[in-house]
């Protein structure tokens, strides 16, 4: 019985995993322009740029634009993967 529940535990996941893959594929993005930096850009140019373009696109200061909240969402987004995930690389 347990072993029964592993598994379908295990397919499931599986599955999931496969399904984000997919999804990262299908809409892959370019974050280095989505930041405005060169791709050999440091971890500082990125963290200064980000800095800027969020004070920029910021959503309450941009409220008469209806597409700001997406931007502004992508621009986190694109922060979060280049600097955040090398942060936590190492463990």
């Amino acid at each position: 019985m347990h072993i029964v529940v592993l598994v379908c535990k295990c397919v499931s996941l599986y599955m999931y995993v496969k399904s984000l893959c997919m999804l990262d594929v299908c809409c892959r993005r370019d974050f280095y322009k989505i930041l405005g930096v060169s791709r050999n850009a440091n971890t500082n140019q990125i963290k200064k740029a980000y800095r800027n373009l969020a004070k920029e696109l910021h959503p309450d200061k941009n409220k008469d634009d209806p597409d700001a909240e997406n931007r502004f969402r992508d621009l986190g987004e694109a922060y979060e993967v280049n600097v955040i995930s090398t942060q936590f690389a190492p463990y």
